[in-house]
This record gives structure tokens, C-alpha cells and sequence, in this order.
């Protein structure tokens, strides 16, 4: 799998999650409500950018994005 699927993937999985319409996602990521649907078409690419915008965005809505990772103790 690539990381573009591996990105649908995560997206698919936050919208079940919390009940996001594809439309809402991708106005709310990227000011484009058509986002989630040209994403998944075969022939579009996906700039690193983006790809840390959705990353970033699942972490977000997951309260995981400033989680305390230092095991040092």
C-alpha cells in the first residue's frame, strides 16, 4: 500500500469515526469541498504538504497531536 492509500484510508477511518461528510472534511482541510472525492481518483497526486495536512488533521481530531511521547522518567 502507498501513502496515498494509506492516507484515504486514515480519512475514510475519521470520518466513520466522528460522523464526517466527505464534503465537510475537505472544506475544512483544504477549503474544497471535492477534495476527498478527486484524492481518490486514480491519476491525482498528493504533494507531501498534503499529505502532512491530512496526517496532522486525523492526530488533531483524535486528541493525539500533542501527546507527551518522552518515556524518560
Amino acid at each position: 500500500m502507498g501513502i496515498k492509500q494509506a492516507a484515504i484510508q486514515e480519512l475514510d477511518a475519521l470520518m466513520e469515526e466522528f460522523s464526517i461528510p466527505p464534503t465537510r472534511l475537505g472544506r475544512e482541510l483544504f477549503g474544497d469541498p471535492s477534495f476527498y472525492k478527486r484524492l481518490k481518483e486514480d491519476r491525482s497526486r498528493v504533494t507531501d504538504v498534503t499529505l502532512d495536512t491530512i496526517f496532522k488533521a486525523v492526530l488533531e481530531h483524535r486528541g493525539q497531536l500533542n501527546l507527551d511521547l518522552d518515556f524518560d522518567e
